[in-house]
């Protein structure tokens, strides 16, 4: 019920993860940033799950380690929890050590509550190196532009789909941080579109919206205040585009809250 992605981006990461919440109880309504409706009218009511409300769901531990889950809230926050009083006050954090935490911390008795994703940033000889430590359900795909995608949750496929169709040709391979949030913006707005157009997320309960986390260089940031204009243009007979119209803007603020 939710997707988060890594894509490494020639070691530049960018972690990305969808802001909806679901629960089983039904609202009388429910609006996001993308869809100014409610929602309900459009969504079935013999669904076992139903959109709740916007939160975050990755949280940057240390400089060079940050985590983003799929899966039960409070379990998310509990694991959260132990990952900050274990790496949070470190500078020198290595993939043995994550890889310690772990193998003695009992992820078996999560496993079917909590999927994540661990991004690791390792110095090397000549630069820094970027590791995604996934546990849990997830899936991986590599592609020309984005290099290595791990993905969870429900909005997985679908996510790999839409990456699947940047075209490498037209789309450079990053060079620093820069390239790598340039690159990463449009395939989020492709799939913003995409929603407002069909309510696809929204129907496999993931969507909302995206924060996005990226590596500077130095440390891992959050990239805030995002703001999205929505175009709208018709294609006629012989397939060209006339001149696109902005419709509606989306502005997300620069915290939404943890869950």
């Amino acid at each position: 019920m939710t997707m988060i992605a890594c894509t490494i981006n020639n070691g530049y990461p960018i972690v990305l993860a969808h802001i909806l919440l679901s629960s089983t109880g039904r609202p009388e309504s429910f609006s996001s940033p993308t869809i100014s409706d409610n929602m309900m009218n459009y969504l079935s009511e013999d669904r076992a799950y139903y959109p709740s409300g916007l939160k975050q769901k990755i949280s940057i531990i240390a400089d060079n380690l940050c985590f983003a889950f799929s899966g039960f809230e409070c379990t998310a926050k509990g694991f959260l929890e132990d990952l900050q009083r274990h790496f949070g006050s470190r500078t020198d954090i290595r993939v043995d050590d994550v890889m310690e935490f772990l193998q003695h911390y009992g992820l078996s008795e999560l496993k079917d509550k909590l999927s994540f994703v661990l991004v690791l940033i390792e110095k090397v000889e000549n630069g820094f190196q970027a590791i995604a430590i996934p546990g849990g359900h997830w899936s991986e795909q590599k592609t020309g532009v984005f290099d290595d995608n791990t993905v969870l949750g429900s909005g997985a496929e679908d996510f790999l789909r839409s990456a699947d169709r940047v075209d490498s040709n037209y789309t450079p391979r990053p060079q620093n941080a820069r390239d790598a949030i340039g690159t990463n913006l449009p395939l989020v707005g492709s799939i913003l579109a995409r929603e407002r157009s069909q309510l696809h997320t929204f129907a496999n309960h993931w969507g909302g919206g995206f924060e996005l986390v990226f590596f500077d260089g130095e440390k891992f940031a959050h990239f805030d205040d995002i703001c999205y204009v929505y175009n709208h243009g018709k294609v006629n007979e012989f397939d060209h585009m006339g001149l696109p119209v902005a419709f509606k803007v989306t502005h997300y603020p620069t915290s939404m809250g943890f869950c």
